[in-house]
């Protein structure tokens, strides 16, 4: 055999290793386009799922709210780990003051005790004191108000923030809410009997109380994004 046709074998060697190599990369890239449209079929099928899951969970909460808000409109008194609230004035101003009623006539409220803001416990006679609507508190239901704030409300001051334009978002929206238990509400307030360190604009008694039931410390009289009106005014009687 001569070198030409030695060289030629090896050339059509090499071709048919060529062929054969674009033949199996063919082959792998073929495999990886149907696995990754696969992939993708694959995430159609969860967003779907997602959103039939979302529908569903958008539903209940709007079936349980407004039951809730049957329920809330029955009320005639304060029930264990309500919200509940008097009108006071300083200096002829007149504000909300909240606590969260613990049953058996008690309250825990952030309030004057030996000429300190205190988170204590009172009677419910001693939380109607110096009220500027006689013998009537309100119960708040917060929940409607608060998802809002954390959904709605703030939608495009959240997308300012996370785009980086605008101020930070405040640490009160950055954790998702959770609507705590009569009986969570009650232990949560009892946990802080005694504290103090009371500060208007971030930590008064509207702070506290809706920490209780909410976990955010929050006011709608210092922040004024919007104004709760879920209220239900109620006579109280000695």
């Amino acid at each position: 055999m001569g070198i030409l046709e030695l060289l030629e074998d090896i050339g059509d060697v090499l071709a048919d290793a060529i062929e054969d190599s674009c033949e199996v990369f063919e082959k792998r890239v073929d495999e990886k386009f149907a696995d990754i449209s696969n992939k993708i079929d694959r995430i159609e099928e969860s967003d779907s799922m997602i959103d039939k899951i979302n529908y569903t969970l958008t539903s209940s909460r709007t079936l349980r709210s407004k039951k809730r808000k049957e329920e809330f409109d029955k009320k005639e008194r304060a029930e264990v780990g309500d919200i509940i609230g008097v009108l006071r004035s300083f200096y002829g101003v007149v504000y909300e003051h909240y606590g969260i009623y613990i049953g058996d006539g008690e309250v825990i409220h952030f309030t004057k005790s030996d000429g300190k803001n205190t988170i204590i416990k009172t009677s419910m006679k001693k939380f109607m004191e110096s009220n500027k609507s006689s013998n009537r508190y309100f119960i708040l239901d917060c929940e409607p108000e608060i998802k809002d704030i954390n959904s709605s409300s703030i939608d495009k001051y959240i997308k300012k923030s996370v785009n980086g334009f605008g101020p930070s978002l405040p640490a009160v929206f950055r954790k998702p809410v959770e609507i705590y238990s009569p009986e969570d509400t009650v232990n949560r307030a009892k946990q802080y009997i005694g504290e103090q360190g009371y500060n208007l604009l971030v930590k008064n008694c509207e702070h506290f109380a809706i920490w209780c039931k909410t976990g955010l410390k929050y006011s709608y009289q210092i922040d004024m994004i919007c104004v709760p009106n879920n209220k239900k005014w109620i006579d109280y009687c000695n």
